[in-house]
């Protein structure tokens, strides 16, 4: 049986909105039993609601692209369905509403970090690590609650089926690498950590994978802090940790067409001087 456990939507731009939501299925049944549909009502709690996306298959995010349209005096209210394959039986969450539109600076702010993440940022596939939804079949412990073995091909070693949501794109600006070795009687251990600062959207969080695209090297993520203004995020400054080459998560692939992805060349900048 699926349950909703979170649902929010949310904005830093008058051109969209995102839809986020999260689930528990339990009873032995698996996430890719469902689809589910996202729901939108104008002014009006009690709706009625139309159907503005879906069927979407192991996806727990949508983003509305046509709000524009509308004018700030006009609240939408969303509901996400889940509709189970084999019957049609379905459930939704309550109805709910964006949590606070940002104000001009804030969107201004953002809008600045994207401008030159555009032009400056490397190009970066996320993964979101799993913490919701249906157990790993193959490794995961049901009694004690932890994976039987580590090294798991179907989970990541993450515990849940699949291991990670679909992939995003974006575009990441990253400080020089520090590299701390460790010693021991055989070899040389080569830690490397960095730090990267990237947009407010998709966001990051704690055990997400960042793939970068030209030279596939991965990292884990350590560590968030998020830059706001007025409680709004602008800004996501990552603590990097980089995944040796031996580790289950190289096994990631992205089901992307990445020669689709405009790579941006470093530029060299010439500052403006008299002569």
């Amino acid at each position: 049986m699926l349950t909703f456990t979170k649902y929010r939507s949310i904005s830093l731009v008058q051109d969209f909105l995102d839809i986020f939501w999260e689930v528990t299925i339990d009873g032995g049944e698996a996430e890719l039993d469902y689809d589910f549909y996202v729901l939108r009502s104008e002014n009006n709690l009690e709706g009625p609601y139309k159907v503005i996306a879906g069927p979407l298959s192991g996806l727990y995010t949508f983003r509305d692209p046509d709000v524009f349209p509308y004018k700030r005096n006009i609240r939408l209210f969303y509901k996400v369905r889940a509709v189970r394959k084999s019957d049609n039986y379905d459930i939704e969450t309550e109805p709910f509403d964006i949590e606070g539109p940002a104000d001009l600076q804030t969107r201004a702010i953002s809008d600045f970090h994207d401008v030159l993440l555009d032009n400056m940022g490397v190009g970066i596939i996320i993964y979101n690590r799993k913490s919701f939804g249906a157990r790993c079949a193959e490794c995961w412990d049901s009694i004690k609650h932890q994976q039987r073995f580590s090294h798991c091909k179907t989970c990541y070693d993450t515990g849940y089926a699949g291991g990670y949501l679909p992939p995003n794109t974006a575009r990441m600006r990253a400080v020089p690498e520090q590299h701390q070795y460790t010693f021991t009687s055989q070899n040389k251990a080569d830690v490397v950590e960095t730090q990267m600062y990237l947009s407010r959207y998709p966001p990051v969080n704690l055990g997400d994978v960042i793939v970068e695209i030209k030279s596939n090297i991965r990292w884990k993520v350590r560590g968030v802090a998020k830059s706001e203004h007025i409680r709004h995020i602008t800004m996501q400054h990552v603590g990097l940790h980089q995944i040796p080459e031996s580790d289950i998560e190289y096994q990631l692939t992205a089901d992307l067409d990445l020669s689709k992805i405009v790579y941006e060349e470093e530029r060299i900048h010439t500052n403006p001087h008299s002569i």
